[in-house]
């Protein structure tokens, strides 16, 4: 056999071991890098939210009880349930970078002050500003800077109305009795049309609006409910139930179904 032939051989023979072991490596098991998460209370366990602002003269308090989330403050209400599983989502959320702070000067990060603060039962969470190529926000926790994907920012720092449930009467309270103004008539379905009714956005009231009439809601708690029908120059419904200060806007078209004329 020749020299030339040996190394053939022997090229050949080094080529298929590199084969072999690339497959050999190729049919491990693949590992994946666990990112800490950010929240490391669950979702269930969680039974008070506190969003405290700068320029607000008190924090939002929401609380839980029967598993049914509540506004405390600065209203008291119900609180919507698409915001609420909105910022639950946070608890999904995976810290993508970690940092120490001792070393930090936090403002180049947006945190002195924190345009807005979440606190979660006990823990805390600053929120930053982003990060300018990654779009990541910086969240001080615990003494640690944290970068992170997040969707709940605008949530957190927009009106307090934003969190109050839409629905004018609670969807597990049934109305008992409706009371209209004079003029208006019952209809069979009257019930359901005011238990089932949604506004599409709250507003602030003081219940010495002009208004057209009231409208008295008694529930199977014997709870009373009563809204000012108020005018106004739009073409919308406005309910204001002055005893929370808030008004409930409806669009008019709402109105054939929960104010029907004699």
């Amino acid at each position: 056999m020749s020299v030339m032939q040996k190394r053939l051989y022997l090229n050949l023979g080094l080529f298929g071991l590199l084969i072999g072991l690339i497959v050999i490596v190729m049919g491990l098991p693949k590992t994946e890098t666990i990112k800490a998460a950010l929240v490391t209370i669950a979702s269930e366990q969680i039974y008070r939210i506190q969003i405290s602002k700068p320029d607000a003269k008190e924090p939002i308090i929401l609380v839980k009880q029967s598993n049914v989330w509540y506004m405390q403050q600065p209203k008291q209400a119900l609180v919507n349930p698409i915001r609420m599983a909105q910022l639950l989502t946070l608890t999904n959320e995976a810290v993508e970078t970690d940092y120490d702070v001792l070393d930090k000067n936090l403002s180049v990060f947006g945190l002195t002050p924190a345009h807005v603060s979440l606190q979660i039962n006990e823990q805390r969470y600053d929120f930053g500003s982003l990060n300018p190529v990654s779009k990541q926000r910086y969240i001080l926790n615990n003494g640690r800077l944290k970068l992170v994907s997040e969707g709940v920012d605008s949530l957190l720092t927009g009106s307090v109305f934003d969190w109050i449930d839409l629905q004018l009467v609670p969807e597990s309270v049934p109305i008992k009795t409706v009371l209209l103004p004079t003029g208006y008539r019952q209809i069979p379905e009257l019930k359901q049309n005011w238990q089932s009714a949604n506004a599409v956005r709250l507003t602030a009231c003081t219940g010495q609006e002009p208004q057209k009439g009231t409208i008295e809601l008694t529930l199977s708690n014997a709870q009373v409910l009563h809204y000012l029908w108020l005018q106004t120059a739009n073409d919308e419904l406005v309910l204001c139930n002055a005893a929370l200060g808030l008004s409930y806007i409806l669009p008019r078209q709402q109105q054939k179904y929960l104010l029907v004329k004699e």
